[in-house]
């Protein structure tokens, strides 16, 4: 074998070691940044949650992410000012919501720092069991303020 040829051998080794080196170092530096958590390889696009609806329909494709069943109540500017219209300021407000039903208890604490936010004073989020049914809201006076009794939802 000549000079050239074993020159030109030696410079083609190093050309893939190189190479080989280069893959060993990115793939690291992957490892590493996956360990970490690190994603670089995804979109940081953040996710659209679309709410789509659909009545009395049955069958077809809906895209985007679907909740059957009712959704869960919320304090609106509707249900603040019914609020604000039934409790008048300076009267203690006891909510309490029905034993076990996770969605009243939410909803109930979700009252519960509305009207904190506004100046009630509020004692609860109780919870309780009831001789009957309990569905819906309930806002009765009582000796000392008001008493919010939150249900199941209708």
């Amino acid at each position: 074998m000549s000079g050239a040829q074993r020159s030109s051998g030696t410079k083609s080794k190093i050309a893939w070691a190189q190479v080989a080196t280069a893959i060993v170092v990115t793939a690291s530096a992957l490892a590493i940044l996956d360990y970490f958590g690190i994603k670089p390889w995804t979109s940081s696009t953040p996710q659209k949650t679309i709410d789509v609806r659909s009545y009395s329909q049955s069958g077809g494709i809906t895209a985007g992410e679907i909740h059957v069943g009712q959704q869960p109540r919320r304090v609106t500017p509707d249900v603040a000012s019914q609020l604000r219209r039934l409790l008048p300021s300076g009267k203690k407000v006891v909510v309490t919501a029905v034993m076990g039903d996770q969605e009243a208890f939410r909803f109930a604490s979700e009252i519960k720092d509305y009207l904190t936010s506004q100046g009630y004073e509020v004692d609860g989020v109780n919870q309780a069991i009831f001789s009957g049914p309990i569905t819906g809201q309930i806002v009765r006076p009582t000796d000392i303020g008001f008493e919010i009794v939150i249900g199941a939802h209708a």
